[in-house]
């Protein structure tokens, strides 16, 4: 099963490593592929005022660093817009995947644009049965956006899943793929 996490965004040096090496776990288990996921700019935020993160040069020296020293692959993502509150039509999973292969992004389907006080707001509670209900329509692979606190967070706090919350989660995720004849 793919598996991408991380935070949002690079708060400083010291949260990417110490998140990181709580995920280094998923890079050595064979029943992932794993990829670190966190941005270093982060352009297209609710509010001028919010985090953007740490700038491309500065975030690409750390995310170099990342990679060194926990042996985690990366990857970036796009940007995707929505006003209110996003809502997932699982029927375009199945469609998806008729073309290529599909990754369900579960922090980011749970956000509500524009209902934070110059944040995004939304409910990671949600998160899991989202994550649940993708795994059965058979996508190929999760994005989970993480952190040791979101309420902490610079960034989409409120749908991130706590470091904790994913190892319970990812492993009901595998149950589901075995399930359903895709597992490893």
């Amino acid at each position: 099963m793919i598996l991408l996490a991380g935070p949002c965004v690079i708060e400083s040096e010291e949260s990417i490593f110490k998140i990181a090496k709580s995920l280094e776990r998923y890079h050595n288990d064979s029943r992932f592929d794993f990829y670190f996921k966190s941005s270093f700019d982060k352009a297209n935020r609710t509010s001028l005022d919010s985090y953007r993160g740490p700038g491309i040069e500065e975030g690409l020296r750390i995310l170099q660093k990342v990679t060194q020293k926990h042996g985690v692959l990366l990857c970036e993502r796009g940007s995707s817009f929505g006003y209110g509150n996003l809502v997932v039509d699982m029927r375009s999973l199945v469609i998806m995947r008729e073309y290529a292969p599909v990754i369900f992004d579960a922090t980011h389907s749970v956000q509500m644009p524009g209902t934070g006080t110059g944040k995004t707001g939304g409910d990671s509670s949600m998160v899991p049965h989202l994550a649940r209900a993708a795994a059965a329509v058979g996508v190929d692979g999760f994005f989970f956006e993480t952190h040791f606190d979101p309420i902490c967070a610079l960034s989409d706090g409120p749908n991130m899943l706590k470091l904790e919350q994913l190892e319970a989660l990812s492993e009901t995720l595998l149950k589901l793929d075995t399930l359903k004849g895709n597992g490893r």
